[in-house]
C-alpha cells in the first residue's frame, strides 16, 4: 500500500511487488477488489447458508493472507476507502 499526500489531496494505490531471484515486479491490484471480493462471499453466504463455513473461513484465509503481506485491517480498510473515493 503506497500512500502519498501533498497540497492537492492524498494519493494512495495498492501494489502487490513479486520478488524472482534478483528481479522485482510490481502489480497494481485495484482497491474496488478489496470491496467486492468480502461482499460477493457473504451475499453467497446469505443466498446458500450451507456456504456460511466455507465463506467464514475463505474471510479468515483472505484476512490472514492481507495481514501477512503487510496489509493490516487498519490500512485494509483506508485502502477501501480510499479506493472507493477515488472511483467517485
Amino acid at each position: 500500500y503506497i500512500k502519498h499526500q501533498n497540497d492537492t489531496g492524498t494519493h494512495s494505490k495498492l501494489v502487490y511487488v513479486y520478488k524472482k531471484d534478483a528481479d522485482l515486479t510490481p502489480y497494481a491490484i485495484s482497491s474496488l477488489w478489496l470491496f467486492i471480493i468480502p461482499i460477493a462471499l457473504v451475499i453467497n453466504a446469505f443466498a446458500f447458508r450451507k456456504l456460511i463455513i466455507f465463506v467464514v473461513i475463505a474471510f479468515l484465509i483472505f484476512v490472514y493472507f492481507n495481514h501477512s503481506s503487510g496489509l493490516n485491517i487498519g490500512t485494509f480498510f483506508e485502502s477501501i476507502f480510499d479506493g472507493l473515493k477515488n472511483l467517485f
